[in-house]
């Protein structure tokens, strides 16, 4: 077969295990999604909807401004609090600008580059083997393994599609340099690393584990190893520059801070066992013992086996997270922990074990050179149709493993709602609202909030149809200014809710979903009436309201205090940390005496100031703020780590002024007798009530399992998390 035809052959059967294995997604991708295992995977999914419409089409129309996304308004840089996907929008733009649909934008995004994947890798054992079906088995195992696909809801995971280019496109500048390659591999480099921030940490990973291959391949030929050393990180250029706002973000200390970041890290770590466990599960069934047959591959270069080896070693390596020490025994800190010292914006990863993607991609590179060596001793002894015959039953049998590997198949997918009662409120602000700000009630406090997570990404879709800043929004870093406007929203219809939101942004219109509020209708709407809101327009339990005046006079400020919050509040108090006797305070709530453990609930707080001091609390969270807290204490006394929900005071509370205020709060899963600790925290100096302050409330509450009976107060039971 000749080599373009060969080739042809190869993407072609590559493109329809793509369509197969996202079968019957490619059928509808314009009005269908993924369904998700959880709701925190189906937030992640409307989370990539909304960032790559939004890149995509901002990249052509205002490139300057692409950090500066409409969501969680009025922060600066709001892009920042994910990923940004750039480096998809040589994919991505065109499919948007084509169909004008962000869900159709997604699912061709998705399947590209899932196809992508498996040729890409098909493209590197072909580089190192003449066989079809050596690069055909590489790349599918690679790009279709459950573990990588991750129920196609974390793009910006499993966009490696250019990994196997970085490797094949280093080895051959350090075999041959040549102008050709040198650009490629930068050019290659650059737009991997722009395909998400996690990703590029992960390449960097990748490539340090390649460099020390890529030096002795180059001292082989006579050369020092600079060239692919120097094209790599001259791919690095650009993402360079687009990595400063993220930076600019840092700077105002709106990232974890390295001890909480570990302690993040520690939870989503996987130990060198598990690691090799799951390398050899999914289509590594498969590619496992087929990538020791590639190891004894003598026809490829030791220095390309033993770099594969060593770049998989160190993904596991990493994988296992700052509890693996460098010396086991000893408490020097380990690789993950030192990366996470030293380079910056590294501790933003949070789950280490995404190192193992670096595993995945070696493995399979080995595994399409041991078939390749399989097909090279086996020439000799077989008839070409018994060797046709026993290819097609090599690939039969991956196809197997493959389908047989995944979560479901076909795939769960479900259609993206687009009545009028879905999309009616966002269809008519897109008609009739040239400007102003957009707020959705209610407000989502915590992820763990399952129905006010879907909305929050409902409103993100929704902000794409109508192009007015949303003051709501979901990631998993949101700007500083998030914690404080979300505070403000749950207190709405307060006047000085709306009086804050009026003076710090320019809301103009609110979006009340009704069928999703505790409490009276009539009663929230006639006190957004008082307040001077006019009702605009009603889809079903959907209200628009209009606010009375024009806002926002004070915008600019609270931008400039979430990049350099300084000393004060937002309204002027002195930020430090208080003395014990100012930290006098009573708190007031009611309470059943029995709730369902591990469920959300909302209660309403009164709290008052008795001490002489004025309470910093209009600020964002950073030193010194104040927060309302809780916590949960077993009857042996010991504190479950599991339910701490803090929300910022939202104002400075001066001495005998009161606070009325929603707070979330969730229970244990454990059955039995528990204390509820509801209380003031201060940042750096902890609760008001273990350093010399009262402004603590204690209760005993009996938590019973989910769904087996009501409270004390015969309410139902509340939302069950899951």
């Amino acid at each position: 077969m000749r080599a373009g035809t060969s080739h042809f052959v190869a993407l072609a059967l590559l493109a329809t295990l793509t369509i197969l294995v996202s079968w019957p997604l490619a059928t509808h991708l314009g009005d269908t999604l993924p369904v998700a295992a959880n709701s925190w995977l189906r937030a992640d999914i409307e989370l990539l909807v909304w960032i790559l419409s939004w890149t995509s089409r901002t990249i052509v129309t205002a490139p300057l401004e692409v950090f500066e996304a409409t969501v969680f308004h009025p922060a600066p840089l709001a892009l920042t609090a994910s990923e940004n996907l750039i480096g998809l929008t040589p994919i991505s733009t065109p499919a948007l600008l084509a169909s004008g649909n962000p869900i159709f934008t997604y699912n061709f995004t998705l399947l590209a580059v899932t196809f992508l994947t498996a040729a890409t890798a098909y493209w590197a054992v072909r580089d190192f083997e003449d066989s079809l079906l050596a690069g055909v088995l590489a790349g599918s195992l690679l790009a279709f393994d459950p573990q990588l696909i991750h129920q196609w809801a974390r793009l910006h995971e499993s966009a490696v599609s250019l990994f196997p280019l970085v490797f094949m496109l280093a080895f051959r500048v350090a075999r041959k340099p040549g102008a050709g390659n040198f650009a490629a591999l930068a050019l290659v480099t650059s737009i991997q690393i722009l395909a998400g921030v996690y990703l590029a940490f992960i390449l960097g990973a990748f490539a340090a584990g390649l460099a020390p291959g890529l030096i002795w391949q180059a001292r082989q030929s006579g050369r020092t190893g600079a060239l692919p050393l120097g094209a790599l990180l001259l791919g690095t250029i650009v993402p360079g520059l687009v990595s400063i706002p993220y930076f600019t973000r840092q700077s105002g200390g709106t990232y974890p801070e390295l001890q909480q970041a570990m302690e993040i890290a520690n939870l989503y770590s996987s130990a060198p066992g598990e690691s090799l466990r799951a390398l050899v599960s999914g289509t590594g069934m498969l590619a496992a013992p087929l990538a020791l047959v590639g190891l004894a591959n003598r026809q490829v270069p030791a220095v390309i086996r033993a770099s594969l080896l060593l770049a998989l070693g160190l993904g596991v390596l990493i994988a296992a997270g700052p509890a693996m020490t460098l010396i086991p025994g000893t408490e020097i800190p380990g690789v993950y922990w030192g990366l996470a010292s030293i380079v910056p914006g590294f501790s933003t990863m949070r789950a280490p074990s995404r190192f193992l993607v670096i595993g995945h991609v070696c493995l399979t590179l080995l595994a399409g050179l041991g078939v390749g060596n399989m097909v090279r001793l086996a020439r000799p002894h077989l008839h070409p149709i018994a060797q046709r015959i026993t290819g097609a039953t090599l690939l039969a049998a991956s196809v197997a493993v493959i389908l047989f590997s995944q979560a479901s198949w076909p795939i769960a997918v479900s259609r993206v709602p687009d009545g009028p009662f879905f999309t009616g409120a966002y269809k008519w602000l897109a008609e009739n609202a040239e400007d102003g700000a957009v707020l959705e009630l209610p407000a989502m406090q915590s992820p763990l909030e399952r129905k006010r997570l879907a909305q929050t990404g409902r409103a993100m879709r929704g902000a794409l149809l109508h192009s007015l800043p949303l003051i709501n929004g979901y990631s998993g870093h949101p700007p500083p200014t998030h914690a404080l406007l979300t505070a403000w929203a749950q207190r709405i219809p307060q006047k000085t809710a709306l009086e804050d939101f009026c003076r710090y942004t320019d809301l103009r219109w609110l979006i009340v979903h009704y069928g999703m509020i505790e409490g009276s209708e009539p009663d929230l709407d006639r006190a957004l009436r008082d307040w001077g809101l006019t009702q605009r327009r009603r889809f079903g339990r959907d209200i628009i309201y209009e606010m009375p005046l024009a806002c926002g006079r004070n915008t600019d400020e609270l931008r400039a205090y979430a990049l350099a919050p300084g000393t004060q509040t937002l309204q002027g108090e002195l930020m430090r940390s208080l003395e014990a006797e100012e930290k006098r305070g009573t708190i007031e709530v009611a309470l059943p005496e029995a709730w369902q453990g591990n469920s959300v609930r909302w209660v309403d707080l009164t709290i008052r100031n008795d001490s002489a001091g004025v309470w910093p609390g209009m600020t964002t969270d950073r030193p010194h703020a104040i927060s309302i807290d809780s916590r949960w204490i077993s009857d042996t006394g010991v504190v479950n780590p599991c339910c701490s929900l803090p929300m910022l005071l939202g104002q400075d509370l001066a001495p005998g002024e009161t606070l009325t205020t929603p707070f979330l709060l969730y229970t244990p899963v454990q059955p039995g007798q528990w204390t509820l600790e509801i209380g003031l925290t201060q940042k750096g100096s902890g609760w008001f009530g273990d350093t010399g302050g009262t402004a603590l409330l204690r209760h005993s509450i009996e938590l019973f399992a989910p769904g087996t009976r009501s409270d004390a107060d015969g309410n139902p039971p509340a939302s069950e998390v899951h």
